[in-house]
């Protein structure tokens, strides 16, 4: 696949309200649009909730005035939620529509929805309620797929993760690393978990040109006994200068597991957004194409 020949008209491109039906179809069939419609009526059922305890406490202090009250603002919030929930589910639709026909005209494959995908990498294969969202598949020589991803983690305090992700197929199985960035300024950064499947040691990246600069940005970890190896390819590959900073600019984190290279961001990387395409699909093939050339050739 020639990335920069992609038509990315598609992602602009009106939405017929046909057209658009059609792909609100395929999303049912994939529990998508099911998934939307539950949401909504969740948020609605805790207005409802806070209505009738807000009634009884206002009605035992005020009486019947004061037990309208909730009910008034519980009809102008469920009013709201209503307005707000049809608004995301058509934007969603149109999005949905418009990846598809984005998929259908550069010989790729678009899936809404996948449930609890298994994947190499360390944003899959955990949590619960896993679920990728917009998976945009190339086949071809080096696979490429782009997707959003999202689990949830804990028990009685669940928390939603949520990432954007970008993979890409090598040539050679390279040695399995993390590259990720480190916190900006005073703002702490979502950070990716650790591989379950292997343990991985810190890679001290002094050796390197600007070692201490690269450090103070990027926290590099390898297989324990490795981190020679990874240290290497890395310095003639991803810490580039012109690699480093385009990595540094969009907040990607990065991660080499077996024979694929995966990009991962706390934004959602697969959009209806042109610009998105235009910057990650060069940037995903790039790393690629310069680990692969430093591995040695294809066999």
């Amino acid at each position: 696949m020639d990335v920069g020949e992609l038509d990315l008209a598609p992602l602009t491109e009106p939405a017929g309200r046909a057209a658009v039906q059609r792909a609100r179809e395929r999303s049912r069939e994939q529990g998508l649009a099911r998934h939307e419609a539950v949401g909504g009526c969740v948020l609605i059922g805790l207005v409802f909730v806070a209505c009738g305890l807000g009634a009884l406490i206002f009605g035992a202090l005020w009486g019947p005035l004061g037990a309208a009250l909730p009910v008034i603002v519980g009809i102008v919030a469920t009013s709201f939620v209503v307005v707000a929930t049809r608004r995301r589910a058509g934007a969603g639709r149109i999005r949905r529509y418009r990846l598809q026909r984005f998929a259908e005209r550069n010989g790729a494959r678009y899936l809404p929805r996948v449930s609890d995908p298994e994947r190499p990498g360390r944003i899959f294969g955990i949590g619960s309620v896993a679920v990728s969202n917009d998976v945009v598949r190339f086949d071809g020589a080096r696979e490429i797929e782009v997707g959003n991803h999202a689990y949830s983690t804990g028990y009685r305090d669940s928390v939603r993760m949520s990432w954007g992700y970008a993979s890409a197929t090598l040539k050679h199985e390279a040695p399995r690393c993390t590259v990720d960035l480190r916190r900006r300024g005073a703002a702490a950064r979502q950070t990716p978990p650790a591989p379950l499947d292997v343990a991985l040691g810190d890679v001290d990246l002094a050796g390197l040109e600007h070692g201490g600069e690269l450090a103070a940005r990027f926290a590099v970890s390898s297989r324990i006994g490795r981190s020679e190896t990874v240290r290497e390819l890395l310095g003639r590959t991803v810490f580039v200068p012109e690699l480093v900073e385009r990595v540094t600019a969009r907040g990607l984190d990065l991660e080499i597991v077996e024979d694929r290279l995966i990009l991962t961001s706390p934004e959602q990387l697969s959009s209806d957004d042109p610009e998105t395409w235009r910057w990650l699909l060069p940037l995903l093939v790039e790393i690629a194409d310069a680990i692969d050339a430093a591995l040695g050739p294809a066999d």
